[in-house]
């Protein structure tokens, strides 16, 4: 699995090299469309503000401000940042990997091509 995640983010990134300016651009501009999209219902904004304060942050123009910042990164930034925290080879990088074991009885396949009979507790082949 762990090389399946690393293939991706690294085919990812040739994704944002090989992206046009134009398609970057339009990329940005609906990411902030959607932050801007005003809630549909009362209990939608009531949550939005009630998340700054249970948060102790206050800003309840949120949106409007981390828009402002996101139509400032250009595409060589957000090549950079993916390469300095996003990619394996990257000395800057940080990475937690969780793995969840089933607790359910019966044959679990594990990374090594064996599978673990938790009945007998052993492992088989």
């Amino acid at each position: 699995m762990e090389e399946r995640i690393e293939a991706f983010l690294k085919n990812f990134r040739n994704n944002i090299v090989e992206m046009k300016d134009e398609d970057y651009q339009r990329n940005v501009n609906a990411l902030a469309n959607r932050r801007l999209e005003k809630p549909k219902t009362l209990r939608a904004l009531s949550n939005r503000y009630w998340h700054e304060i249970e948060g102790r942050q206050y800003s309840f123009n949120r949106s409007e401000i981390e828009v402002e910042d996101l139509r400032k990164i250009t595409k060589d930034e957000l090549l950079k940042f993916y390469d300095d925290k996003i990619m394996a080879d990257s000395d800057k990088r940080q990475k937690l990997s969780v793995r969840v074991r089933s607790t359910v009885k019966g044959a679990v396949p594990e990374d090594n091509g064996k599978t673990v009979t938790e009945e007998r507790g052993g492992t088989v082949e």
